[in-house]
Parts: structure tokens; C-alpha cells; sequence
């Protein structure tokens, strides 16, 4: 006796559509994934309208290097822009200009380690060589009063606001570094950008406070980059421990 489950003969032309319609309803639907994982790689690259950060970030080392350095010093103009210290008289302001430019030239050398190609080797120990000079450049030159000595004795701002200031013009001067930065930036160059926005918020710094006494320079004009680059090392700690 033959019950309602039993398949027969006569079953099997009915399975073979059953199985022949599955394989084209399962290689349509293959093609549909297919075509949507294109189409959302495409969207991604190719279809990709470039925005200002790809523009920036596409130039070529040396030019992102060179366009980065200049916006900081006109970050670093900006602090200026807050008022020239009224003690540099014609003499005094060349020797001002000298250290400043002197600065400056360390900030493109730091910069250019922040921004170094990911297809060059890296830097290694060199690159932290290079940051420790850049962060305790200013606080040698902080040391010695005479380079910033005008011989006239001016009132100037508490220190912490001086460190305020500078923290936040320092921190502008690293978001630029950061915008012409490629892939995911690592601990050093997180540093190199914190060590740039040091050395131009410490250059500001000096152009617009009037204080020569070493304790204010140091803790108010030199200890920004310190603190730049220990919020930026503790940034790159925490994206370490997150992924």
C-alpha cells in the first residue's frame, strides 16, 4: 500500500524542475550579491567623488611636507596676531628672527618624519631621536634668558595662560600635520605632529609674551609640546587597546 509520502516514478519529472528551478533561483540570487558587493566597492574607490582630505593627502611627500610646514607657521602667525611683544626694538628683532627662523627649520624637519612615505623603511629610533630634540629644543632655549633679553623689564601674563594659549594653538598647528597624514597614523607620528605644534606654539609664544624669567618660558612657553605629545601618545594607546 502506498502511503501520501512515498515518492514514486512518476515524482521525478516534478523533482528535476523542483531542483532545476533552486539552481537558477540560487545562481540569480548569487549574481545579485555579487553585483551589490561590486557596486559597494566601486562606491568606495573608483565611484568615489575625491573629498579636500584626498586632495591633501595625495600630493606627493615633498609637496605635502612643504604645504604642511607653511600652514603651521601660519598657525604660529595667528598667536602673533595676538600682539607682538613692544619690547623688540630693530636690533633685538633680528636676533629674533634668526631663532625664530632657526625654529621653523626644525618644525619642517619634524614634520617631514611625521609625513615620511609608507613605502619608505621606517625610521626606528631615529624618528624618537628626533621628536626628543624637538621637544626639548625649546626648553634649552628657554634656559638661557640672554637670547630673549631686550633690556626692558615688562609686565607679563600668569604662566598657565601662557600654556593655555599655547596648547591650543600648538594643537592646531598638529591637527595640520594630521590632515596631510596617510593611513592610520601611528604612535610616532602622532609624536612628530605634537613635537611640530610645540615648536611653532613656542615660537608664538615668544614673539608675543614679553617674559624673560626662565621658570615662566619653561613652564608656560616650552612644557606645550610635552603636553601635545603625551596626549597624542595616549590617544595612539587607546586606539591600541580598542582594536
Amino acid at each position: 500500500m502506498q502511503t501520501e509520502d512515498t515518492i514514486t516514478t512518476d515524482d521525478l519529472p516534478q523533482l528535476d524542475e523542483l531542483v532545476a528551478d533552486r539552481a537558477s533561483w540560487e545562481g540569480e540570487a548569487s549574481s545579485l550579491d555579487q553585483d551589490a558587493m561590486f557596486a559597494d566597492l566601486a562606491a568606495l574607490t573608483t565611484d568615489k567623488k575625491p573629498s579636500v582630505l584626498d586632495h591633501l593627502r595625495e600630493m606627493s611627500t615633498p609637496m605635502r611636507v612643504l604645504v604642511a610646514t607653511f600652514a603651521m607657521i601660519g598657525a604660529a602667525g595667528i598667536g602673533v596676531m595676538m600682539g607682538i611683544r613692544p619690547d623688540i626694538a630693530s636690533g633685538d628683532a633680528v636676533r629674533f628672527a634668526v631663532i625664530i627662523a632657526s625654529l621653523m627649520g626644525m618644525v619642517a624637519v619634524v614634520c617631514a618624519v611625521s609625513l615620511r612615505g609608507y613605502d619608505k623603511k621606517p625610521l626606528g629610533p631615529l624618528a624618537w631621536g628626533i621628536i626628543g630634540v624637538s621637544l626639548g629644543l625649546p626648553a634649552v632655549l628657554a634656559l638661557f634668558p640672554e637670547l630673549w633679553t631686550t633690556g626692558a623689564a615688562l609686565t607679563s601674563p600668569p604662566a598657565q595662560n601662557c600654556l593655555a594659549f599655547g596648547t591650543v594653538n600648538g594643537a592646531m598647528s598638529a591637527g595640520i600635520v594630521w590632515l596631510f597624514q596617510r593611513g592610520r597614523p601611528t604612535s610616532w607620528r602622532l609624536g612628530a605632529a605634537a613635537a611640530a605644534g610645540g615648536l611653532t606654539a613656542f615660537a608664538a609664544l615668544q614673539m608675543h609674551c614679553p617674559s624673560q624669567d626662565v621658570g615662566h618660558m619653561l613652564i608656560g612657553h616650552a612644557a606645550v609640546g610635552f603636553v601635545l605629545a603625551a596626549a597624542a601618545l595616549l590617544y595612539a594607546a587607546t586606539r591600541r587597546s580598542s582594536t
